[in-house]
């Protein structure tokens, strides 16, 4: 089997007065002391306009190159010299390599043996795997080298060419070969972080060919063809951002949701969905309340506090609501928070996944204004005193409220807006107990 071709090349400056340059190369170890090598090492006399040639190697290993100008006319070798080095495995081409069955680490393979070529992906830092082929058993060792590069999704089995991330150099356990995508290097990425991506895995030499038939680096230009199917495996991730949920009020329906919020006596907010379907990714709600109306500009920061709006600096609280900690939330639709508001406040929210609640939560990404629903004023029902509704006003009260003389009813002024249920108190005042739509 014919071996590995080595590639080099070299830059030299000041090349006045040199007629050609000396290439020596070693086998084995590297050259003894800083002196000239001795001539049995010389391979080539290189025109000085030359600067780039293969060696063709005798055997495997590791081979140690020194590079040194030289002038005719002082009869004279240059004092320094450019020197490398390079690894021969015994693999001809870097198209002998075979990469397959690239999936997510936790996911298995189909009913036909053959890995998922898709994925939803919920982590912050998905894990992948695949499979090293060589007709060489010999060749595949744990210094064979991955190229990994992330890229827009592609719908046909050539990746864009569009590159997103890139990492060379790559090295794992060849008998299980894992990488894990570093939710660092999603943001590192050009225009990052992403949540829908190809991730692509090729093989690759020092002298830049690829398994897929690249050059992505070395003496030739960089060139993508992907020539060699064989030679690289991608699969494509997929996480949605979601959106498209907002509170409401009245009778107002938004993408199918329609929501009802209010705030009772012991200042707790609650947010009902009267209608709608949450999608199952989604895992929570982070709710921003205030007792002052707020219009947050550009982005909020998850974790609340101090915002500029239109009447000065104002308090803008958060707080986070996993649906997994309220008892019956897929038959209720009903969440509470504590809050400071105790007549009127102003409410907003934003609802997320897990891949974006461990976003806010490790202050990677801020929450732009696109994705808050419209801020809607809250009201109070204004007893401490509870009290149930049912079948058109068939009220039910308990606590001390024998010191009121009646309950009440108000319709809605134009036969649209809010109901309200009062009492009068011994003094004859007003007290609202609660209003609704």
């Amino acid at each position: 089997m014919p071996l590995q071709t080595i590639n080099y090349s070299f830059y030299a400056t000041g090349a006045d007065g040199i007629t050609h340059y000396r290439v020596y190369a070693k086998n084995g170890t590297n050259f003894v002391g800083t002196g000239v090598p001795d001539s049995d090492y010389l391979i080539a006399l290189l025109d000085k306009s030359n600067r780039n040639l293969s060696y063709e190697p005798k055997q495997t290993g590791d081979y140690f190159f020194r590079i040194y100008s030289y002038n005719a006319d002082a009869r004279k070798l240059s004092n320094g010299y450019a020197s490398g080095y390079t690894t021969v495995t015994g693999s001809a081409t870097a198209e002998d390599y075979k990469i397959s069955t690239l999936r997510l680490a936790r996911q298995g393979k189909n009913s036909s043996n053959q890995a998922v070529k898709s994925g939803f992906v919920n982590d912050l830092n998905p894990d992948f795997t695949w499979q090293v082929g060589n007709h060489d058993p010999e060749l595949l060792k744990d210094n064979t080298e991955f190229r990994i590069t992330t890229r827009p999704v592609s719908t046909s089995s050539t990746p864009d060419s569009t590159i997103y991330y890139e990492l060379t150099g790559y090295r794992t356990n060849i008998s299980k070969p894992r990488y894990i995508y570093d939710i660092k290097q999603n943001i590192a990425a050009s225009g990052g972080p992403y949540r829908n991506y190809d991730l692509v895995v090729e093989m690759h030499k020092r002298d830049g060919t690829t398994s897929a038939g690249n050059i992505i680096t070395g003496p030739r230009t960089a060139t993508e063809s992907w020539s060699h199917a064989n030679g690289y495996d991608k699969i494509t991730i997929f996480n949605e951002k979601p959106t498209g949920i907002w509170l409401t009020t009245g009778d107002e329906t938004y993408n199918g949701y329609q929501t009802k919020q209010w705030v009772d006596g012991e200042r707790n907010l609650h947010i009902e969905f009267t209608s709608g379907e949450l999608p199952a990714d989604i895992i929570g709600a982070r709710v921003f309340h205030s007792t002052n109306s707020f219009e947050p500009s550009g982005y909020i920061d998850p974790t609340g506090g101090i915002i500029t709006s239109g009447i000065g600096q104002i308090d803008v609280y958060s707080s986070d609501v996993l649906f997994e900690n309220i008892q019956n939330f897929n038959l209720t639709k009903h969440m509470v928070v504590p809050t400071y508001i105790e007549n009127t406040g102003f409410v907003s929210a934003t609802f997320f996944d897990t891949y974006e609640l461990n976003m806010y939560e490790n202050n990677i990404a801020r929450i732009p204004v696109d994705q808050l629903s419209p801020v809607r004023e809250v009201y109070s029902t204004g007893s401490y005193h509870k009290l149930s509704i049912f079948n058109n006003l068939s009220l039910h009260n308990t606590g001390d409220a024998d010191q009121y003389a009646e309950f009440q009813y108000r319709s809605p002024i134009g036969g649209s807006g809010f109901h309200t249920v009062y009492m009068k108190d011994k003094d004859g005042d007003d007290i609202i107990i609660s209003t609704f739509t």
